[in-house]
């Protein structure tokens, strides 16, 4: 494999981690951010791991064995990151006011067709990393610089929880923007107006929901970006 497909797909890593480690900020964000009951979100989280430990198995299966002009692999790439992704941003779009009941069958359900979606990105994603080549050396390079990948994700997400409750979502990003600019390129005004809007001052207002729904959809720009470089740039190999 060529060093271009080795990081292109490397790369496609920031997908398969990102979108998993927003879904496990459920915790966080619905019981502190819409005050959802402990007891529904962690039956909500637990239900689609019962389901993929069964999926998973099947979704290998279906990689394996699926022929297309565009290969195996590639379609389940591009359909598992976009369907986990739209089944993610509808994770928070449940509201505290719905009964019990209603909480917990839409976090189940969106949970179970998040891990469905995001199995099939999983599975076709480490296929295709091993077949980029059939040579040991090799690939225990690739597996080292996905790892690099890999720990520049979760340390980046692991500042998710803090960013969502920074004043800047509660005031409203379009509405930070605009009195951003709102006197032209004063630096001292726009200092102000950014130092306000992600200041860590104790008992600042904050809007947890809003600001996951806003990482969430600038984290899934990011991730299509990387899915279709990675499509785009790796080629399978073994195909018959």
């Amino acid at each position: 494999a060529s060093n271009r497909e080795i990081y292109a797909w490397a790369l496609g890593g920031v997908a398969l981690h990102v979108l998993i480690c927003l879904y496990g900020q459920a915790m966080n964000i619905l019981i502190v951010g819409l005050g959802m009951k402990a007891w529904i979100v962690s039956l909500a989280m637990m239900l689609p791991r019962i389901v993929d430990a069964f999926a998973h198995p099947f979704m290998g299966h279906l990689s394996d064995n699926t022929r297309t002009r565009w290969g195996r692999r590639k379609p389940f790439l591009i359909l598992g990151c976009f369907l986990a992704s739209l089944f993610l941003f509808l994770l928070w779009c449940g509201n505290k006011e719905w009964s019990k009941t209603l909480q917990l069958v839409h976090l189940a359900s969106m949970g179970i067709l998040f891990y469905v979606s995001w199995g099939l990105y999983s599975m076709a994603y480490t296929a295709l990393g091993y077949e980029l080549t059939d040579d040991y050396h090799e690939r225990s390079k690739i597996a080292s610089i996905a790892g690099l990948v890999t720990a520049a994700v979760l340390l980046v997400i692991g500042g998710v929880f803090w960013f969502t409750l920074r004043p800047l979502f509660h005031t409203g990003v379009v509405q930070t923007i605009g009195d951003l600019f709102s006197q032209g390129l004063n630096f001292s005004h726009m200092g102000e107006v950014l130092r306000k809007a992600f200041a860590s001052v104790e008992g600042a207002p904050n809007d947890q929901i809003n600001g996951i729904r806003w990482v969430t959809g600038f984290a899934i720009a990011i991730c299509f970006l990387v899915v279709f470089n990675m499509v785009k740039t790796c080629r399978e190999r073994f195909v018959k």
